[in-house]
């Protein structure tokens, strides 16, 4: 681990999560799924950047969980990199269609010990109108934390 890398206890919440994901194995139970319909020009390397400033101000995003010495930590890294995945909705409508891609974004699980815990997608619908989906997973957020999202 680095040594801008900041390890603190997991919290009771976050080691019950974390005992949970490991007693029944990864899945999308505790993910945590947010939809924004974006209309109007949209800058990918602003919203990207924009996202990861949030990832600087908020350490909770920047959290994976490990088990060291017998004891669920939390990694905490210095930095956000936040992976801004996009894909065409044109596409994804031949391929099933948009609900049906993102519920296999929503469902998809997250491996606890490698941070980011957020994940994040943009289906483009024209060049005005796109999708932008957030999933992250329970461990590392909560209703009131959304809403600063």
């Amino acid at each position: 681990m680095s040594k801008d890398v900041f390890v603190i206890p997991a919290s009771s919440g976050q080691q019950r999560l974390w005992f949970l994901d490991r007693y029944l194995g990864a899945g999308c139970t505790y993910n945590v799924c947010q939809v924004f319909e974006l209309d109007g020009p949209l800058d990918l390397a602003a919203l990207r950047g924009a996202l990861n400033v949030v990832g600087s101000r908020h350490e909770s995003l920047r959290t994976s969980f490990r088990m060291i010495q017998g004891e669920v930590q939390q990694i905490i890294a210095p930095a956000l990199d936040v992976t801004l995945r996009t894909a065409d909705a044109a596409e994804a409508a031949s391929a099933g269609d948009l609900d049906a891609a993102l519920m296999r974004e929503a469902t998809t699980p997250f491996d606890l010990s490698v941070a980011p815990l957020l994940r994040a997608t943009i289906w483009r619908r024209d060049d005005r109108r796109h999708v932008l989906m957030l999933v992250s997973h329970h461990v590392i957020v909560d209703g009131w934390s959304l809403k600063i999202i």
